[in-house]
């Protein structure tokens, strides 16, 4: 058996004889073939690890004079010429002959036609290798060391983290990042972040050296959208609430207590409106104004308390900013009055009461002085204190003397808490309650409030067992009930007072027409009247 050269087409047997016609046939069906191999190039030499370049069809092997198949791509035996073993340090790297993979080494190229070729290794993490290889005839085995890699490193820390990098445009992993065996060259790196402006350069790594990319911050479209909404819309709170908010979220909470102390500041200011602003538009401005000055303090107290964020530093920079704030706005009821009713929702009446106390020490007589002098008598009652509580109301009397509203809700708030102190206390606190009650049914004029004004210190005075002195204020509260709900309350009322002063004929009719009622709770409250009266009158 001869062997079939390499790159080369099976020779033809000897012996066979001429046949005329056929042959020139054959011939020229010969010469196609040959011409047909020729156009598609070389064949890349076979190896007995890999079958050929990929993406190449599997070719028949060629056979020898006798018929029988040549083996290109067998562990070729040591007296066998043309066989040469390809050996790489590290194995494993993709070899190329003329340009077209061959398989992976270690593997043998078998019965290679006498000639130079070209060869290139290559493998990950170290840098590509070319070279010629000579073949002689002469079995042997070629080693070939891959050089490494020349690498640099390249750093990226910058604002905010999480960032994606990418190398090339393929993803390298998130900042903070450090690459340290990045292969020396040129690259373009991106910096990217969903809702922040994307950065993007052109690197070029030097061996041994580092590139850092660190101190920035990705410009925030987000933010940068907020920021030009106070830019264009100063006056609006909302804008600053919200900017608290996304500060907040992001974890950047010396900004975000700066943007709620700023809408605590903006929202105590006057709205001020362009001479052309038509009267709509600026009762639709002040209808927001207000509607912000009632979420602020709702919306820190809900970021004080947040689920699985930081609060506690929020809640200790915001007080440490309030407290600084506080200093430079005492004087402002706005200001007192919004970060007071912060205090009192978390409960800390003590602080609360020393912000009124020090805007009534700025400003004795301001146009706030009443209102001030109401939260804070309030703000000693929730503290159960009883005796201070009543220096703020002797301090607000006189203000509100001809202020029949505020004295009648001072009333209420006060009587709030005649279950709320000692049973010693509650004597005390009614006479505070009785004077307003009295005081704004003497102010105010003939008409529901002074109707109010009098229920009111009726009911104290029954509180007080003096039911025969409430007797007169009832009846004008009925008289001047503003409906029939109300009027069969305070008539309810009346026939009580009159069956505690013991005049049970009056009691009687009242509860009596009482039992017609539509009302369910009162037919059953003056049923049970009916019964007291009886009770009492068999005694």
């Amino acid at each position: 058996m001869s062997d079939a050269p390499f790159f080369t087409a099976s020779a033809k047997p000897p012996g066979r004889p001429r046949r005329g016609p056929l042959l020139v046939f054959l011939a020229l069906v010969c010469a196609g073939a040959l011409l047909g191999l020729a156009l598609r190039g070389e064949r890349a030499p076979e190896s007995e690890e890999g079958s050929g370049a990929a993406g190449d069809a599997p070719s028949a092997p060629s056979s020898d004079p006798a018929g029988q198949p040549a083996d290109l791509a067998t562990e070729a035996p040591e007296e066998d010429p043309g066989a040469i073993r390809i050996e790489s340090e590290p194995p494993g790297a993709s070899l190329y002959v003329n340009g077209r993979l061959v398989g992976a080494t270690p593997l043998t190229l078998s019965k290679l036609p006498h000639g130079r070729y070209g060869l290139r290794l290559e493998k990950d993490g170290r840098a590509p290798l070319a070279t010629q290889l000579l073949s002689d005839g002469r079995t042997r085995v070629e080693r070939l060391e891959l050089p490494a890699l020349k690498t640099g490193t390249l750093a990226v820390d910058i604002r905010p983290r999480g960032a994606e990098v990418l190398l090339n445009g393929e993803l390298v992993g998130h900042s903070p990042l450090k690459l340290a065996t990045v292969p020396v060259g040129q690259y373009e790196l991106v910096i990217r972040k969903t809702n922040f402006e994307t950065f993007a350069t052109r690197v070029e790594l030097l061996a041994g050296e580092q590139q850092a990319y660190e101190g920035f911050e990705l410009k925030d479209k987000i933010l940068a959208m907020m920021e030009n909404q106070i830019r264009i819309e100063p006056q609006r709170v909302a804008h600053y609430i919200d900017l608290g908010h996304y500060h907040f979220v992001n974890n950047r909470m010396d900004a975000s207590v700066d943007a709620f102390v700023k809408a605590q500041e903006v929202a105590e200011q006057p709205l001020e409106f362009l001479p052309e602003i038509e009267a709509e538009e600026r009762a639709l401005e002040m209808r927001l104004r207000n509607e912000d000055r009632a979420r602020l303090p709702k919306e820190i107290q809900k970021h004080k308390h947040w689920q699985g964020a930081n609060t506690a530093e929020f809640a200790e920079k915001l007080a440490q900013a309030e407290e600084i704030y506080s200093r430079l706005n005492i004087g402002s009821w706005t200001w007192v009055e919004m970060a007071a009713n912060n205090l009192v929702q978390n409960r800390n009446y003590p602080a609360a009461e020393q912000l009124y106390v020090a805007h009534l020490e700025k400003d004795p007589n301001g146009a706030h002085a009443l209102d001030c002098c109401a939260a804070l008598l309030e703000v000693r009652l929730q503290q159960n204190k009883l005796s201070t509580a009543g220096d703020a109301f002797d301090r607000l009397f006189p203000l509100a003397r001809n202020r029949p509203e505020i004295l009648v809700d001072v009333g209420r708030m006060i009587v709030s808490f005649q279950n709320r102190v000692r049973f010693s206390d509650r004597e005390e606190l009614l006479e505070m309650a009785g004077k307003a009650f009295r005081r704004a049914y003497e102010a105010g004029r003939q008409g529901p409030l002074q109707a109010e004004a009098a229920f009111m210190l009726a009911n104290v005075l029954v509180a007080q067992k003096h039911p025969v002195e409430a007797l007169a204020y009832y009846k004008l509260a009925v008289e001047q009930a503003p409906d029939a709900k109300e009027k069969e309350e305070r008539q309810y009322r009346l026939a009580e007072a009159l069956r505690q002063a013991q005049r049970f004929e009056e009691a009687k009719a009242h509860f009596e027409e009482l039992t017609k009622s539509e009302s369910v709770t009162i037919r059953e409250k003056a049923r049970a009247g009916l019964i007291l009266v009886r009770m009492a009158r068999q005694e």
